[in-house]
């Protein structure tokens, strides 16, 4: 008689461990729990953060430290060495663009001019709002001939 035993487990709960196969175990997954220092956690954290979604690093941070927070209650580590690790913003990947490579943008006239080239009948109402904007109070836009279906004030 043969018995096999089949083990169900949650969704979420299959999710915490496939996050702690990908994430934490590839580097931590080698040291002893005492061996396991606070700038080790800020390294790795920062390396997970780098290689992957900001959302992604966080959640593996989470998990160890609760992992770990619960080693700690059952007295196996003297402290929770995550406990303090806090996860930064990735640095930036190219510089801040200049305005040239932006583009400049448009003056009153030019916008002026660009609109009413751009069908203003069709686009009036969306025209008018546009007036409310900080800066653009000085742009004009005729109102459409004999329609006043477009009429904001």
């Amino acid at each position: 008689m043969q018995i096999s035993f089949k083990t169900e487990i949650s969704v979420p709960l299959f999710i915490v461990y496939r996050q702690i196969e990908i994430y934490i175990t590839p580097t931590l997954g080698d040291y002893r729990l005492c061996d396991i220092t606070p700038r080790l956690i800020r390294q790795w954290a920062n390396a997970v953060r780098d290689t992957y979604a900001l959302s992604s690093a966080r959640q593996a941070l989470a998990i160890l430290k609760r992992t770990l927070g619960l080693a700690f209650d059952e007295k196996l580590i003297d402290f929770n060495p995550a406990a303090s690790v806090r996860l930064g913003l990735p640095a930036r990947a190219s510089p801040a663009r200049s305005d040239e490579e932006n583009g400049r943008a448009l003056s009153a006239d030019q916008v002026t001019k660009l609109l009413n080239e751009a069908r203003p009948e069709q686009y009036y109402a969306q025209l008018r709002a546009a007036r409310h904007v900080p800066g653009t109070r000085s742009l004009s836009f005729p109102r459409p001939a004999g329609n006043s279906d477009y009429a904001l004030a």
